[in-house]
């Protein structure tokens, strides 16, 4: 049921982005939650894990990935490379918004398009089971791809990030209310009103619009910090013995 509920919200910040101009290639898959431990997810094809992606492609899997879906033709792989930073922009703005923790290489996809996604929402509003999450998930592959830290690709990403943030800081109302609305529908991780005030308070709406951008663009970088490389290898190597 909170994989159902998170994923019409993001549908929804999808909606008002489109409305907006903005295309930021979302994969909204349907899950439908038949009880409440029970439910349906859809199938999403032609998609792996970037875990699955770093297994088979040792250095710059990703981009290495996207360029043998693109059969090596230049054309294909900007048309891919260009999707893949619209839809890492828009995945970090609304799971950063929306507190999604527990982000690994086994829960970020990407398809055969390019386009990366996220699956496996059990944690929400700032839960996490690692110690010190960061706010993004942007880990060193994710961001080679796009060509590295000062890159064109790269400025264009974080300028994605906050044209999508403005846009959402805009209904920031509207999407809390969603999620105040479900406080009693007895799903545990909306029962704290603190962590609700918390996510309503990442819209920093009593800053002015440029105020805001720059916050994002320290929260994008803290998210960059190598510490949090490590967690990723920590779940690596753990993953190896499951």
């Amino acid at each position: 049921r909170q994989d159902q509920l998170i994923l019409q919200i993001i549908n929804y910040m999808n909606k008002l982005l489109l409305t907006a101009g903005q295309d930021y290639e979302f994969t909204t898959y349907k899950v439908l939650a038949t009880s409440k431990s029970d439910g349906f997810v859809e199938f999403v094809p032609h998609s792996r894990t970037i875990f699955d992606v770093s297994k088979e492609y040792k250095t710059n899997c990703i981009k290495t990935y996207i360029d043998i879906c693109s059969n090596n033709d230049k054309a294909e792989i900007d048309k891919r490379l260009n999707s893949f930073v619209n839809s890492c922009a828009g995945y970090c703005v609304v799971t950063y918004l929306l507190g999604i923790g527990d982000r690994h290489l086994e829960n970020l996809l990407v398809d055969h398009n390019g386009k990366l996604f996220h699956i496996d929402f059990g944690y929400i509003l700032g839960k996490d089971p690692k110690p010190s999450p960061p706010s993004m998930k942007l880990n060193p592959d994710m961001i080679k791809c796009m060509g590295d830290k000062g890159s064109k690709d790269f400025e264009r990403f974080k300028n994605k990030c906050i044209n999508a943030f403005w846009v959402l800081r805009e209904n920031a109302r509207l999407i809390v209310n969603m999620l105040y609305l479900m406080i009693d529908s007895g799903i545990p991780e909306l029962n704290n009103l603190e962590a609700l005030e918390k996510m309503h308070d990442k819209f920093l709406q009593e800053e002015t619009k440029q105020d805001a951008a720059n916050s994002l663009l320290t929260i994008i970088e803290e998210s960059t910090n190598m510490y949090y490389n490590f967690l990723d290898t920590a779940h690596n190597i753990a993953a190896k013995f499951k």
